[in-house]
């Protein structure tokens, strides 16, 4: 049905106590190709053809031989079954100070009798038009909100799973947790985890530029571009020339990520890793009370075609934990102005160790998370993602 058969289609109830008034105004819209019409002559009438016939306009005299038109508009929009029907009231009384009382009843417009056929026309026309556009952008949020949701389910099943996280972390003597947290419903953030053999396992964290729809459609397509790439038959810097490769092939419309990946060792106590200009993972030492940053100065994925990207190795063994984030952790500023820095979020950690707290990755994760939510959280505009690997297991 067309936006036109569906205006000239819609119920039309006309509530005024002289018959005459009734024909005159539905003979004037019928030869305007209105054709459904209902008629009552008092309060009572008027009711019951509101309940029986679910008009989708009401012209509705204030004068009525055993009801105040003004009363019944306001029970029509206080009503939930009712509240959406245009009520086009219609009176002698042309007064402003009338017209301002018939639309605080709740009145959607005004008409003034005698009635004009022209204005009743484009009144009645305008006002079934805006409620037939409202009605379609409610049933397209609607579709949006469900396809929004089922994104939201799409995206977080292709985050680790729970006993993915506690088999790796068995099998390799460590403690493993994450925070994936968009500032939207949906984020351009993704961490992933791989099992990839009985020695090693690597971790992943990249952020799209910009969050929202956007990132984390280029997530997801990214993501099933990747998926059946085998970590363990290649090294890190290799895996992060692939994903460099794949984004392009995704668009050559200019969004980048950014991007650290590493493979760690526990029979040498090793990890190899690569990045691509991601924020500086934090090394921790609690026997040294210490910390390091490991440097990750190179291109982001998605911004040099056909860039290679290095493979590099370090010592696990001086280190208690390992923590990779997103730029949100450190781009989110407090209510002064002040941000947390890489040596604020180590010294959160090892003061918390200091204090006799578990240093554990749950333990670590909520020593941040208690700390972002309680200085940063209301300023945040960016997904925050974090992956954290303690080796005090």
């Amino acid at each position: 049905m067309t936006q036109t058969n569906a205006i000239l289609d819609s119920k039309i109830l006309i509530v005024d106590d002289i018959r005459y008034n009734q024909v005159y105004i539905s003979e004037t819209l019928r030869s305007n190709g209105y054709n459904n019409f209902e008629f009552a002559s008092d309060g009572k009438a008027a009711f019951e053809r509101l309940a029986e016939y679910k008009p989708d306009l009401v012209l509705l005299d204030i004068i009525l031989p055993d009801a105040n038109g003004l009363d019944i508009c306001q029970t029509i929009k206080s009503q939930p079954a009712t509240q959406e029907t245009i009520v086009i009231m219609q009176s002698a009384i042309s007064q402003p100070e009338q017209k301002r009382i018939a639309f605080n009843a709740g009145a959607n417009d005004y008409i003034n009798k005698p009635i004009e056929p022209i204005e009743l026309v484009s009144r009645v026309k305008l006002q079934l038009e805006q409620a037939n556009l409202t009605h379609k952008l409610k049933e397209i949020n609607n579709r949006l909100s469900h396809d929004l949701e089922e994104a939201i389910v799409l995206l977080e099943s292709l985050l680790p799973h729970t006993k993915e996280i506690q088999k790796i972390s068995l099998d390799h003597g460590v403690s493993l947790d994450f925070v994936y947290q968009p500032s939207s419903e949906l984020g351009g953030d993704f961490v992933g985890l791989a099992q990839i053999d009985d020695q090693r396992f690597g971790l992943y964290l990249w952020d799209f530029s910009g969050h929202g729809i956007k990132a984390a459609l280029n997530t997801i397509r990214l993501h099933a571009m990747i998926s059946s790439f085998e970590m363990g038959r290649s090294s890190p810097g290799r895996f992060v020339t692939s994903v460099n490769h794949n984004i392009h092939k995704i668009s050559n419309k200019a969004f980048y990520a950014t991007m650290f990946c590493g493979v760690i060792n526990k029979t040498d106590k090793t990890m190899e890793y690569s990045f691509a200009s991601s924020p500086k993972p934090i090394l921790i030492s609690f026997k040294e009370d210490k910390y390091e940053l490991i440097d990750t100065k190179e291109f982001p994925v998605g911004v040099v075609e056909g860039h290679s990207y290095s493979n590099y190795k370090i010592d696990l063994k001086p280190w208690d934990a390992l923590i990779i984030y997103s730029d949100a952790l450190t781009e989110t500023p407090d209510a002064n102005g002040v941000f947390l820095t890489e040596d604020g979020i180590a010294r959160v950690v090892l003061d918390a160790h200091k204090a006799g707290k578990p240093s554990d990755a749950k333990s670590i994760k909520a020593q941040i998370t208690d700390k972002f939510a309680s200085e940063y959280l209301s300023n945040v505009s960016d997904d925050l993602t974090i992956a954290i690997v303690s080796f005090n297991h």
